[in-house]
């Protein structure tokens, strides 16, 4: 079995632990695949929704630094909205008709890949980047390399499932979106860029009518190659003339990587 090293960022200058670990007596030829845990010692989580104390402060959106990596955000504190990466803890998948915005914090597993780690919960702004599906200058979900030692990096693999609130918004529908049916189809799609220049894309489906995901499934990136930059956009045969009808948001969790090929 291939070695796993596992980078545990603790600081935003973060000290990093190796962990090396094998299932087998083989050595694959020394993997160099590492694993990126969303831990950071300066995020903080709300007591109640357990998502990240500032995902509405506007003056923190550069702080989701992990280890080489920075995760966008952006939020509206007036307005009580934002887009972006959000940390949290949620372990809430139930379904909250008459409140979503104070429980739109979970996915629809009751948590991340690995137990008591936070995870990613991702929102796309689909009114801000209708037009461009491949040509967004200042995308709202990214993930851009964050050390001058490296030029780019191989994406190996990320996890990805529904948040609790996309997936009983699909299910049943809402005020805003129709419950889906056959024909119906909701994915995000995985955009690597060097130097702004695209290079690939990979599209995962969340739902087809009412196969709706509710498990954490790995999506394979390997097709991408050598990058700077991922950046995500999702699509919807629920839209208008608003964008997507149904909430843009998915989890996210267990970004594997590496800096060799």
């Amino acid at each position: 079995m291939k070695l796993l090293k596992t980078l545990l960022a603790t600081t935003a200058v973060a000290s990093v632990t190796l962990i090396m670990s094998s299932c087998s007596d083989h050595d694959d030829n020394g993997d160099s695949t590492l694993l990126l845990p969303f831990v950071n010692s300066n995020i903080k989580f709300d007591a109640e929704t357990q998502a990240w104390d500032e995902c509405y402060n506007e003056s923190a959106a550069d702080n989701l630094n992990y280890v080489d990596f920075h995760f966008s955000h952006s939020a509206n504190e007036q307005w009580q909205s934002w887009y972006g990466f959000c940390p949290t803890r949620s372990t809430d998948n139930g379904d909250h008709p008459d409140d979503w915005i104070q429980h739109q914090w979970g996915s629809i597993t009751g948590g991340g890949v690995f137990s008591n780690v936070p995870y990613m919960l991702c929102f796309w702004d689909s009114y801000g980047e209708m037009e461009a599906m491949l040509n967004s200058s200042d995308p709202s979900l990214s993930i851009k390399l964050n050390n001058n030692n490296y030029n780019g990096f191989y994406p190996k693999s990320i996890s990805i499932t529904n948040s609790a609130y996309g997936y009983y918004a699909i299910k049943n529908g809402t005020a805003f979106n129709r419950k889906f049916e056959p024909g119906d189809r909701f994915s995000v799609v995985i955009i690597g860029r060097v130097n702004g220049v695209v290079k690939g894309q990979v599209e995962f489906v969340l739902a087809e009518g009412q196969d709706i995901l509710k498990e954490w499934k790995d999506c394979d990136l390997r097709s991408l190659g050598k990058v700077d930059e991922l950046y995500f956009r999702m699509r919807s045969t629920d839209t208008g003339m608003w964008g997507i009808n149904n909430p843009t948001y998915f989890c996210m969790d267990n970004f594997q990587f590496s800096f060799t090929e």
